[in-house]
């Protein structure tokens, strides 16, 4: 039996396999984007598209998501898109 996991995407809110989304992760109080997709903590996922990066960034959707101001790792966004 093959088991496939979808998550919904922030941005979008479309469903999709979570392999083929980016994952932000909360690990012991500090913010990471998670490329095992293994790393415990609350979470939350956006698909690969410029599209859904730039609405993330741009309505600062992951401060919604995690209830808490994250300036930094919209940064570290903009490097994961092609």
């Amino acid at each position: 039996m093959h088991i496939t996991y979808e998550r919904r995407c922030i941005a979008c809110r479309q469903t999709n396999l979570k392999q083929n989304l980016i994952r932000v992760c909360r690990v012991n109080g500090k913010y990471i984007i998670d490329d095992t997709y293994k790393a415990l903590g609350r979470s939350a996922y956006i698909c690969k598209k410029n599209e859904c990066l730039n609405k993330v960034v741009d309505k600062k959707l992951l401060n919604r998501a995690f209830k808490t101001n994250l300036e930094d790792i919209y940064s570290n966004l903009r490097g994961c898109i092609e």
